[in-house]
Parts: C-alpha cells; structure tokens; sequence
C-alpha cells in the first residue's frame, strides 16, 4: 500500500508544471528522529507554528503565562490517552471545544495571502502600540474587562509598549523584504492591474497579450488565483509560470524560515 501511495504521489509531481519541496525533521512518540519530505504542488495546507517567536518577543514578567500555556499544551498531545481524558473533561465543563484548536489553511490558502497577512498584522501592532500609550486597551478584550474603568498601571503601559515594538522588530528581522515581494508579486495579484514596466522584460510582450484580453479578464474575476494561472498556463506560458513559481511555495517557507532547504523546479526528473 505504501509504494502505491509514493508512485501516485509522484505521478502527480511529474504531472504538475512547477512544484516545491521542503524538508524538515520531527521525532515521533518512540523519540526516533524522521525526516519529513513535502511536496507541494500549487494548494495545500500548512500550519504556522508561532510558539518560538511569541517567546522570544515577550518579556520576562509576562512570559510565565505563555509558559505554563506552553506546558498544558505538550502535555496534552504527550499521548492518545492524555488528548482523551483532557476530551472528557471539556465534555464536563460543558466547553464550547473538545480538542486543542490549531489554526490551519483552509482551501487555496497560498503564500500571496500569507504575505497580505503580514503586513496587516505589522500595521495592527502599529495602531494597538498608539492606543495602550493613550491608555486604551479595548484591543486587548480580556485586559480591557479585567481593568473595568481601573486605569492603566504605567509601568505594565510600558511592558505592553515594549512588548509590541519587540514583535514588530522581530518580523521585521525575518521578513525585510516583504515591502519589496509586494511590489514584486503585483502580477500575480491582479495582472489587470499592473503595469508591464513591473514585469521583467522576457515576459512583457506575452503579458501585454494577457492584459488587453478581455475574457481573461473575466475569468479572472472568477477564479482563485491558482486556478486562474493554471488555466492560462498552456496560453501564456511564460508569465503563468512565473506566477506559479510563486505560488507553488509552501506558505511554511514564507513564515517560518528555519527549513533546511526547498527547491523549486519543473519536474523534469522523480526527485524534481
């Protein structure tokens, strides 16, 4: 069963125009080191694991909550029969949840979007940074009901302050190119609105045929991007390939930076 899951897998790696692959490692229940291979083609699915960076940013005098946080969470998945008592006893609290929750992608979740992500979330801490120092915290759902019209302790102001200008710095540290992707990526975007000067010239004849064409333009208006450039990829290959060069990344790959390698190809050959 095992080699027909890998020969169907890698039919569909040779099928597909562009693919990436990412390695990485984990130790299962026995403590056994494995070495994880993805294959991703144009969707799929992540999880972006933000326990290391929120850690690393927090100060010392708020970290003892995220830890023991931490602590439950490992317990919990430590084993089947721990996830199932903890199962029970969400079951008797009567809670709205009877699992861990894990934020995952949905459908034709792909890193355009994690990229839009990103910079949304750099601008919030921007805006909740300008609030605290007003001393509103309606931000902060739980801190706002807990200080109930008590005013703001300055030095826990200032944690908070420091707390967020230290999240900021630190995707700031691993992604200082995001402003640059964006313009970069404008094409894939939305090609009908962008300029072919921002397009590199091996592509601009083809992408100006893509631009004036008016059921393209349609098309797009009801597709997702995936779906689009693969449609028009047998139409104009070179600038749908660009796009799913993009698109084809992990979104992983984008957040978490910390994989020993990924490639990205066409698969002329089984290992890409």
């Amino acid at each position: 069963m095992s080699q027909d899951i890998k020969e169907q897998i890698l039919d569909q790696v040779r099928a597909s125009p562009v693919f990436a692959i990412q390695c990485d490692e984990t130790t299962d229940i026995a403590q056994c080191c494995q070495l994880l291979m993805y294959a991703r083609f144009v969707s799929g699915t992540h999880c972006i694991l933000r326990e290391a960076l929120a850690s690393r940013t927090t100060p010392a005098e708020m970290r003892d909550v995220l830890n023991v946080a931490i602590k439950i969470v490992n317990f919990i998945k430590a084993g089947a029969l721990n996830s199932r008592l903890f199962t029970l006893l969400c079951k008797d609290m009567e809670s709205e949840h009877e699992a861990l929750l894990f934020h995952t992608n949905g459908k034709n979740i792909n890193i355009i979007m994690h990229h839009d992500i990103i910079r949304t979330f750099l601008a919030k801490l921007d805006l909740w940074k300008s609030r605290v120092q007003n001393g509103n915290t309606a931000c902060f759902s739980n801190l706002d009901s807990a200080l109930s019209n008590k005013h703001l302790d300055p030095e826990f102001k200032k944690q908070i302050i420091t707390h967020l200008t230290d999240v900021k710095a630190e995707f700031i540290k691993y992604f200082p190119d995001i402003d640059e992707k964006r313009e970069a990526w404008k094409f894939i975007r939305n090609p009908f609105h962008c300029d072919v000067a921002d397009i590199s010239e091996e592509v601009q004849d083809e992408f100006l045929e893509l631009n004036f064409n008016s059921i393209t333009e349609e098309d797009f208006k009801e597709s997702d991007l995936e779906t689009f450039w693969i449609k028009y990829l047998p139409v104009y290959p070179l600038t749908s390939r660009q796009a799913l060069q993009i698109l084809c990344l992990d979104p992983r790959i984008f957040v978490k930076r910390h994989f020993p390698y990924s490639l990205l190809s066409k698969p002329s050959t089984e290992t890409g």
